[in-house]
């Protein structure tokens, strides 16, 4: 039997590197099991969908997008006034969910051939899963929304659905909460990446009934790309300090806090007791202006740089760049876990209540590898001190994250093994 399995992900762009490392994970640990398996990508760029994740089939996300724009409501939008109508949306968006069959019945008598098509990839595919993110939450809710949009949709159609390396909520809004409590409790397995905020949000929306879905805590799907058995090594004369910074929306990052931050590394610059050099290690680079590594080289002007930085083009180039650093200062999820599974520890910046959590649970997961910097609360020369209980932490604690590492790739490793075996008659 030939397996056809839809993967939706948190990165149609394929531009976020962190987003792109789990989806590359996933591909990898349902290939290790099923190396015949048809795989079907839903992302925007199919050139960049072939570069990185080759031998996989591509599904344009205007697709499923357009199939998704049937109204079950005919309120006339555009009579509604401006501002009330980001909730009208919002409604719709939450109906398309907990009404899926009857956006399935109107897919099915519709003209737009965006409609058909979708429907006869959904009726094609064994199994529709969503790979790793952090999207299940208030700060993306159209994101959020077409992909649990998806999965109801394939399971209205009795395909098997999962979600794995999950990273929920925040999750306040009422309406996202509702379709994504009645999505994931019709799910197989679930499988979460951190302790903290994930396993919170499924016992207060109340997920598991009668032991269903299956719920782990399994570490991130991009733990699979990074090296096997990581060295330990002492550090070395010149100190290479890692760094990125995010200034968008959901970070609670602004300009004044990266003017702040600038003037903090440049105190470190000063008073480092040997030489220090700083290392961009951008993840975001969907928008060129205004990506990490735009701001990595505006926070950095005027501080050494070092020399044999490239402009990543894949994870593994933020991994090999985070794999050289006696620490990492970043205000980035994956960052933070790409240094911290190389025994790399990290000073998280966290402004809001989003980060918080993500830190959190990487927090809990390795212990000792974080100390969290708040810079709306701190003071001046408060980065330096972090830096300094970072760069101080033992050896035989940053070898313990390699050996954790190596631990939840195993479990991610046995997670996907388990439900691709629900999908395989022989085995049930």
């Amino acid at each position: 039997m030939i397996l056809n399995i839809i993967i939706d992900n948190s990165g149609y762009h394929l531009q976020n590197l962190g987003d792109v490392a789990m989806l590359q994970g996933a591909v990898k640990r349902i290939r290790k099991v099923v190396p015949s398996c048809s795989l079907s990508i839903i992302s925007s760029d199919k050139d960049a969908q072939s570069r990185l994740i080759p031998d996989s089939n591509h599904i344009s996300a205007k697709i499923p997008n357009l199939a998704h724009q049937h109204r079950l409501f005919p309120i006339p939008h555009q009579l509604v006034p401006s501002v009330f109508r980001r909730y009208v949306e919002e409604f719709e968006r939450a109906h398309r969910v907990t009404h899926c069959h009857r956006l399935l019945a109107k897919m099915r008598n519709s003209n737009d051939p965006s409609a058909a098509q979708w429907l006869n990839q959904l009726s094609q595919a064994t199994a529709v899963i969503a790979t790793g993110g952090g999207y299940l939450t208030d700060n993306f809710q159209q994101h959020a929304s077409r992909l649990l949009t998806n999965l109801a949709l394939a399971q209205t159609l009795g395909k098997p659905t999962a979600i794995f390396s999950q990273g929920l909520g925040p999750i306040t809004n009422k309406r996202l909460r509702q379709i994504t409590r009645s999505v994931l409790k019709n799910t197989c397995q679930i499988g979460l990446r951190e302790f903290v905020t994930g396993p919170q949000h499924l016992k207060e929306m109340q997920i598991v009934e009668n032991g269903q879905p299956t719920i782990e805590i399994t570490g991130d799907d991009a733990l699979e790309i990074l090296p096997r058995n990581s060295k330990i090594t002492q550090p070395s004369e010149q100190s290479r300090i890692g760094l990125c910074l995010r200034l968008t929306s959901y970070s609670g990052i602004d300009r004044s806090t990266l003017s702040f931050l600038r003037s903090e590394l440049q105190t470190i610059a000063k008073k480092a007791t040997r030489p220090v050099e700083f290392c961009p290690l951008p993840i975001d680079l969907l928008n060129p202006e205004e990506n990490d590594e735009t701001h990595a080289f505006e926070i950095l002007q005027g501080l050494p740089i070092t020399e044999n930085y490239r402009s990543p083009t894949q994870p593994i180039d933020v991994i090999n760049l985070a794999s050289a650093c006696s620490s990492t200062i970043t205000g980035s999820y994956h960052c933070a876990l790409f240094s911290i599974a190389q025994g790399i520890p990290v000073v998280a910046v966290q402004s809001n209540a989003y980060y918080s959590g993500k830190f959190a649970g990487i927090k809990t997961m390795f212990p000792k590898s974080v100390t969290l910097y708040d810079p709306i609360e701190s003071s001046e020369g408060d980065l330096l001190k972090c830096l300094i209980a970072a760069n101080n932490t033992p050896k035989e604690d940053r070898q313990k994250w390699v050996e954790i590492t190596a631990e939840y790739r195993l479990k991610g490793q046995q997670f996907y093994q388990q439900f691709l075996d629900l999908l395989d008659p022989t085995k049930n």
